[in-house]
This record gives structure tokens, sequence and C-alpha cells, in this order.
């Protein structure tokens, strides 16, 4: 639906600038679906767009495709459970003694899920955010536009983005230290957010040291175990 409705938008855009009905539909369709499924390829040059269309592909960049698909982005499955999570909470407002069941596929989903799912969320804000105070750092030059474009399609591990790195230009022009920028993002990005985060977390690398003396506990209990089973054995005999 989503590629239905954006595909629709879009067309409609390109049908307002005067474009031919066969060369708008496909062109719509094509950009749609690889922009959404961070497919990277592209057929045309979206930037002389109408600007409607600029906003469209945008969303498509943060949104991207379908949970447990190889594509980038969040995923339609975390945004429409976020969604879910704010109506329940406005309903909540409304209807305070109410009990709001969010479901997904007809199943209930438990909160500690969609605790996860807004923690995602909300780190992926903060990651969006920095990384565009860093960039706009570090390329002075460059307008809003591709700034923040570039940061949505580092993420969503789209390729193309928009305003000066659109899909008729490179990412060569950029200065080394924003490719290390949008390389981590990347990185980020095709790991899954919360995962790549995980690994760098310094917790992550003491946990093993904290399970050592447990597991080494456990050893000897085991040994105290076996040695009171033979002694045992041993006086039957």
């Amino acid at each position: 639906m989503l590629i239905i409705v954006t595909t629709a938008f879009v067309f409609i855009a390109l049908m307002s600038q005067g474009s031919n009905i066969g060369d708008g539909f496909f062109d719509s369709l094509f950009t749609v679906i690889s922009i959404g499924t961070s497919t990277g390829y592209t057929t045309t040059d979206y930037m002389l767009w109408p600007v409607v269309t600029h906003i469209l592909l945008f969303l498509l960049m943060i949104v991207g495709a379908c949970a447990g698909s190889t594509s980038g982005g969040l995923k339609l499955m975390r945004v429409k459970l976020a969604l879910k999570v704010a109506w329940r909470e406005i309903g909540r407002i409304a209807q305070p003694k109410r009990i709001f069941r969010i479901r997904m596929n007809n199943e209930v989903v438990e909160n500690d899920r969609l605790g996860l799912i807004t923690g995602m969320l909300f780190v992926w804000t903060g990651v969006f955010a920095l990384s565009c105070i860093l960039l706009a750092i570090t390329m002075p030059n460059s307008d809003f536009e591709s700034i923040v474009a570039v940061v949505a399609s580092a993420l969503g591990n789209t390729g193309p983005a928009l305003g000066d790195y659109g899909p008729s230009n490179t990412w060569a022009s950029m200065g080394t230290p924003s490719l290390l920028i949008t390389t981590v993002l990347m990185w980020f990005g095709r790991l899954e957010l919360m995962t790549a985060l995980l690994l760098l977390h310094p917790r992550t690398w003491k946990r093993e040291e904290r399970e050592a003396p447990d597991r080494a506990s456990v050893k000897l209990i085991k040994e105290l175990f076996e040695k009171m089973e033979d002694n045992n054995l041993d006086k039957q005999k």
C-alpha cells in the first residue's frame, strides 16, 4: 500500500508538471520502488521533479521496506507499531480506564517488545540529529537539504540522496571526514542500529568477565557433586 499510494502521488505531481503519461508512470513506479527498498537504482534525475516528490522520497529513505527483508531503513513494522503506541497513548488520555491492546497480525504485542521498538526509534533520531550536525561541520558549503538527505540515505543504505548528492551526482566530492561519517552510518544501517550500538557498548565486553567467576563456581559445584557421588559409590561397594 505504501508503494501504491506514494507512486500515485508522485505520478500526479509529474503529470501536473507536464510529463508524458507513460514515462511519468514508469519513472515514478521505478523510482519509488528503488528508493523504498534501498535498491539504489535510478533511471531519471528526480531532482528535476516537483519538491513534494523529494519529500516523499525522503520519507521512503527513512521508512524502508518490510521487516525481515535485506532492505535498509527503519522497516514498516517498527513505524506502524510506533504509530499504534502513539495512538494508544492518545486513547488513554481520552479513556483512562480502558485497556488498550496493540496487535500485529492478530497477535498481541507485549510491552517489552514495544519498548524496544520505541527505544530504537529514539536512538535512531538521536544518531540522525548528531550526524546532521557533524556533517554540517565537515561540509560547510552544503545546503540543509543535501546534509539531511545524505544522512537519511546513509542510515537507510539507499544510495542516491537529494540536493547536491542526487541521482546525477556521486559522493566523491565529500572530504575524508564526511566520507568516514557516512561510512559509519552505512555500517549502522546495514547491521541494524541496535545491533551495531550493542557491539560498541562497553558492557557487552565486560559481561564475559562477569560471567567468568559464575562459570568457575558452577564448575566447582559440579566437581563437588561428582566427588559426593563417587564417595557414595565407594561406601556402597
